[in-house]
């Protein structure tokens, strides 16, 4: 009897342990399925716009000194980075050559002038003796013009000897501007040869405080880009300083490599304690655009696929709109779009890719979901999306409700503005205290468990 009443007990107490195995295994089961969501709410801030270009830092003068005579140089008087005066002497070409041609030429002028006296004097005599008839007017008219051909000696005599004047001034060069020798490309006892071309001999930048950049901004990019809009840039020497600049001038003229077109942009630069240096590249980002004290949203919001499983089930005039959202191509990546060129069979260095290609690509691009930026599906040139400032867009973005037992996905409609890669403004549809999920997971899901995002920025280049 107390055999079978421990039996019963230890039969009840298995019992109870399968049944508290069972129940947990199925609580367990259930929180491993509740979906998991990463989420952010709106933040207020300023927003800007930008371009980004690369650019050399260059003097907005400089010249290049150079010598209109040749010889040996005698003294050279600055060096780099030595500061000049226009009008200073800064070297000197040996002048014996040229001096010496000045001394000969002086003394033809002085033969010239004698022979010219000379040839004066007997006109006046001929004239004297035509008048009183002892001499024909034949020999009047030879004296009057070895009169003129004596003239005319006299004036290439005296032009000779300022052309040796004017080659002896040359021998000394001085400083056109005031400024700065940027380089100097003489040594003493360097011989000089003008022939064609003045050899250059300093290069002298007139004020370093006023600076500009030469940026080469794309085709796809110029279009936003206009005069009097501002610039921050960093250089290498200097990468956690920022420095300002504005845009000056565009350039008409294109630039073509590699089948990429640019435009050579002008930002001028003040450069008021000399840290920045001709020639040093600058990263430069135009502002095209910007909004202060705006509401803002993760852009990883606006790249949510949401699973099926997690939308709501009974379509509304609400709900449509989001469902549609959640099925649309999600903007190609660079590396998606070159692995489309690619099976489409683009080459680089070809041209632009011909209409049977642009078919192959957009037909591939549809069969994968993905969608093609307009300038490829139109035929553009290139891969480079443009940074224009964008109108106001419609996206859906998913808000998260209910409880932590029985959450809610919510989707909204939301106008958007301006974006700089990370954030996009937000114009319409949300509030301050919405929760905004950027990701979602379903833990053992099967293929409907993962929410895929793009983990890329778009194509807006980053601001500040």
């Amino acid at each position: 009897m107390a055999k079978a009443r421990s039996y019963k007990r230890y039969v009840f107490v298995l019992l109870l342990i399968a049944i508290f195995a069972v129940y947990w295994l199925v609580i367990r089961s259930d929180a491993q399925r509740s979906p998991i969501f990463t989420t952010t709410q709106l933040t207020k801030g300023d927003i800007s716009q930008d371009i980004t270009a690369s650019g050399s830092l260059e003097p907005v003068t400089s010249i290049e000194v150079g010598s209109q005579v040749s010889g040996l140089i005698t003294e050279v008087l600055v060096d780099f980075n030595s500061p000049v005066t226009k009008g200073q002497l800064i070297a000197k070409i040996d002048p014996a050559s040229y001096d010496q041609r000045l001394r000969q030429s002086e003394a033809e002028l002085a033969s010239a002038v004698a022979s010219h006296t000379l040839v004066g004097l007997n006109t006046t005599r001929t004239r004297d003796l035509r008048m009183r008839n002892l001499v024909t007017q034949q020999e009047l008219d030879q004296a009057e013009a070895a009169l003129a051909q004596a003239s005319a000696a006299l004036q290439i005599r005296q032009a000779l000897v300022e052309n040796a004047k004017v080659d002896l001034s040359r021998c000394f060069i001085y400083a056109p501007v005031n400024g700065i020798v940027l380089d100097r490309k003489i040594d003493v006892g360097k011989t000089v040869a003008a022939s064609l071309n003045a050899p250059t001999l300093f290069v002298i930048a007139e004020d370093l405080e006023k600076m500009q950049i030469n940026a080469a901004i794309s085709e796809a990019d110029i279009g936003a880009v206009l005069e009097g809009q501002l610039a921050n840039f960093t250089v290498d020497a200097f990468p956690n300083r920022e420095y300002g600049g504005r845009v000056v001038q565009i350039r008409n003229s294109p630039a073509i490599q590699s089948n990429v077109v640019t435009y050579e942009t002008i930002i001028a630069v003040r450069n008021v304690d000399k840290t920045l240096k001709p020639g040093m590249t600058a990263n430069v980002s135009v502002i095209v655009a910007s909004r202060n004290d705006i509401f803002r949203i993760a852009n990883s919001a606006l790249r949510v696929r949401m699973p099926k499983s997690l939308l709501p089930i009974v379509e509304s005039d609400f709900t449509k709109p989001a469902s549609a959202s959640s099925e649309e191509p999600q903007q190609a990546t660079r590396e998606q779009f070159m692995k489309l060129m690619q099976d489409a069979g683009f080459e680089r260095g070809a041209g632009p890719p011909s209409a049977e290609v642009r078919a192959r690509l957009v037909a591939l691009a549809k069969e994968r979901g993905i969608k093609l930026p307009e300038r490829s599906a139109r035929g553009g040139r290139g891969n480079q999306a443009s940074s224009a400032p964008a109108e106001e867009t419609t996206r859906t973005v998913f808000k998260l409700a209910g409880t932590a037992e029985k959450p809610e996905v919510i989707p909204v409609t939301v106008k958007l503005g301006i974006t700089d890669g990370s954030a996009t403004e937000v114009i319409q549809g949300l509030t301050e205290d919405d929760v905004i999920i950027t990701s979602a997971l379903i833990p053992d899901g099967g293929a409907d468990a993962k929410a895929t995002t793009n983990p890329f920025a778009s194509n807006m280049r980053r601001g500040r």
